[in-house]
């Protein structure tokens, strides 16, 4: 198979800011920029002699920040291939090397970018039990076939005082082999700097979830996977503040001015799980045919008590307390009951006509809530609620056409359910 590159993503990265370059939602622009910065920092990490870094999701990219590790996010770099080209070839290969089709798609891709050597080999990886099961086995056969040192950090499953102390000094361990990797001691000056950053932006996420309850909604779809994203490869840095910053000034002046997505919103939906990575112009079509706008996800979820920074000179102890209110972190690891609550909390809050639960059939976690999420939504608030089968980066599970067609089903229950007009 050819390999599609890194400086080719960087390259599709480029062509997509020309296509938004007159986009109503000014930070679209900003946000692809970080994330091209992002990757030519990763392209070029070797030459200018600095350690590069191999990590799943969830895991504390400030403590690399903090060290000058550069790192890479494998499995939000399986996503971006995915949004502009198929996967299918790395799909294939998986198969062909005896990975099952019952493990989740995102970590065959993964495992088939390491054979295929489709991204800059990592000097170490590093990689935790969170979100998901796959995570911890894809993570460790990663740094088995890349023959890369790595580390695994055990989250446990509640959240608690005992917890958060067993979880700080996981932390402190993965600072130990770090220091033992690199040949560095950590600068824990600025740790506490870059972490203060991180609650930054946060506090700024946490403040753009404000403005989304706002009707009409102002936030468009293009904004939901930047807003999280970019909270997954640069929290800590002076360049994240910034753009959340940025994000938040012009959200808020859209809600000052009563500007919304549409000129006519008809439904507000909540996304109990992933948005459609597959194919993200299904919300697009949704917003445009049919009124309907994506006001909260599971993405940009936090935790019930999101203020993590309780003691500033306590860096590490801190970012283990932002594991566990983390989006998506605590939702998809556990229990089951708060994540339950804050899907009924948030329908209300942002006051939902109804729900979409893409149910991607490799996610035990997520899949093995559905029954009770949508219970729990029809029971309590009445809310109608459309389960679709897909896979999560697979394009030929289902067709885009037939979720439209599924779709259109949901908002025609919606219709009938409320007999709305256009939203007040």
């Amino acid at each position: 198979m050819r390999n599609p590159t890194m400086q080719e993503l960087i390259n599709k990265l480029e062509g997509v800011k020309e296509l938004y370059k007159d986009s109503s939602f000014r930070s679209v622009l900003p946000y692809l920029d970080l994330v091209i910065k992002y990757y030519e920092r990763v392209i070029s990490a070797k030459e200018q002699g600095k350690f590069l870094v191999g990590h799943t999701v969830m895991c504390p990219i400030e403590l690399f920040y903090a060290m000058d590790i550069v790192p890479l996010h494998i499995e939000a770099y399986a996503l971006y291939n995915n949004f502009f080209g198929d996967l299918k070839e790395y799909l294939e290969l998986a198969a062909q090397v005896g990975f099952p089709p019952e493990i989740c798609s995102a970590h065959r891709v993964t495992d088939a970018m390491v054979l295929a050597q489709a991204f800059p080999k990592p000097d170490f990886f590093v990689f935790s039990s969170q979100a998901c099961d796959n995570t911890p086995k894809s993570g460790e056969g990663m740094a088995e076939m890349y023959g890369s040192p790595g580390y695994f950090l055990d989250r446990p499953y509640v959240y608690d005082d005992l917890s958060l102390a067993y979880y700080t000094e996981e932390y402190e361990g993965l600072i130990q082999f770090l220091e033992e990797q690199t040949g560095r001691k950590m600068d824990y000056d600025r740790l506490k700097e870059i972490v203060a950053r991180s609650y930054r932006v946060t506090e700024l996420c946490l403040e753009l979830n404000e403005l989304r309850k706002a009707v009409p909604e102002p936030f468009p779809c293009e904004g939901l996977f930047a807003q999280v994203a970019v909270m997954w490869l640069m929290a800590g840095t002076a360049e994240a503040v910034t753009f959340y910053e940025q994000m938040r000034d012009e959200v808020k002046e859209r809600v000052d001015k009563g500007i919304g997505v549409l000129p006519e919103e008809r439904y507000r939906l909540l996304l109990p799980f992933v948005i459609p990575f597959w194919d993200m112009s299904i919300m697009d079509w949704m917003q445009e045919e049919h009124g309907a706008v994506i006001v909260a996800d599971i993405l940009n979820a936090w935790g019930h008590d999101p203020y993590w920074l309780k003691n500033p000179n306590k860096p590490v102890e801190n970012l283990a307390r932002k594991t566990f209110v983390h989006p998506a972190c605590y939702q998809l690891h556990g229990p089951m009951e708060p994540f339950i609550e804050s899907m009924v909390k948030s329908a209300q809050e942002y006051r939902v006509d109804g729900a979409v639960f893409f149910a991607h059939i490799g996610c035990r976690q997520a899949c093995a809530c559905i029954r009770a999420v949508k219970d729990e939504l029809q029971d309590k608030l009445d809310l109608p609620v459309a389960v679709i089968d897909c896979d999560l980066v697979d394009k030929s599970f289902t067709s885009t056409e037939e979720v439209k067609g599924k779709l259109e089903e949901f908002f025609e229950r919606m219709e009938e359910k409320k007999g709305i007009g256009v939203r007040n």
